[in-house]
Order: structure tokens, then sequence, then C-alpha cells
């Protein structure tokens, strides 16, 4: 029995917080578009359809973080950076707390396209 190649370049975790990130930050996304199509009931099909790119993008994450985990994948911790990614999930948050509470026109919701973060 082959025993599958453990990943020894995550020495501290950063891959896994990279990722774990990023997985926040999609299901933030997510959230809101969720949020969107509850209060713009004409949109509501562009808004799912944008809600569930975001649940997809969550899974290939997982998927790639368990690649990294066998040694068949990795991820370039000097292009991603922890810190940002956080703020910019935070910053997501913060914006579907503030469509959670009916604070945004439509106008601001489909002006801001895929929320960039901080």
């Amino acid at each position: 029995m082959n025993t599958p190649a453990v990943n020894t370049t995550d020495t501290n975790g950063i891959e896994q917080r990279i990722v774990e990130a990023l997985i926040r930050r999609e299901h933030a996304v997510s959230r809101l578009y969720r949020l969107y199509a509850e209060r713009f009931g004409g949109y509501r099909a562009f808004w799912l359809e944008l809600a569930g790119e975001g649940v997809s993008h969550a899974k290939w994450l997982r998927r790639l973080y368990e690649r990294t985990r066998d040694g068949s994948g990795c991820i370039d911790q000097g292009r991603l950076a922890v810190e940002p990614i956080e703020r910019s999930a935070a910053h997501v948050e913060g914006l579907c707390e503030q469509a959670a509470g009916g604070a945004v026109p439509l106008p601001d919701a489909l002006g801001r396209g895929r929320p960039t973060g901080a």
C-alpha cells in the first residue's frame, strides 16, 4: 500500500489559513448575494446564480487544500497573504450586515459587482 506524500511546506499552517480565509470570503459573498436575492426580488435569479458560484468556489478551494495536504497541489504563499484576505472577508461580512438591515439600495448593490474588500 502506497502512503500519499505529506505536504511539509506548510509547516506553520499558512496554506490552511489562506484557504480558510478564502473560503470564509466566498461564503460571505454567497450570503451577500442571497440577501440581495431576498431584497431585490426582480433580480432574484441573477443574485442566486452569483450566490451559487460562491458556493462552488468554496468547494474548489476545499479540494485545493486537500491536494496541498497530500502533496499533489500547492499554494504560492508568496502571492497570497492571509491578512488581506481576512480583511476582505470581514469587509464582505460587513456588507452582509448592511444588506440584512435593508440599508443597501439596488443601484449600490448592482454597482458593487463582486465585492473586492476593504
